[in-house]
């Protein structure tokens, strides 16, 4: 068994560091998924409040046509 020098390995290693893809590509993916999450998070927390206030109006109005009480 041969030992390299650290210079060596280094040198060998690297171009390959620099040209692989395949962790980059699944960090942004993650990425990428943290953005949708969080922006559905938030459309959720500001139109839910209006939703649910435009439903129970719709329900008071449905029950008054309907006769319901």
């Amino acid at each position: 068994m041969t030992h390299r020098p650290a210079r060596t390995l280094v040198r060998h290693l690297w171009p390959g560091f620099l040209t692989e893809e395949r962790g980059a590509t699944s960090t942004e993916y993650g990425v990428l998924m943290s953005f949708i999450v969080v922006a559905t998070i938030a459309i959720i927390t500001l139109f839910g409040l209006a939703l649910q206030g435009w439903f129970d109006e719709l329900t008071v109005h449905l029950k008054l046509l309907l006769g319901i009480p």
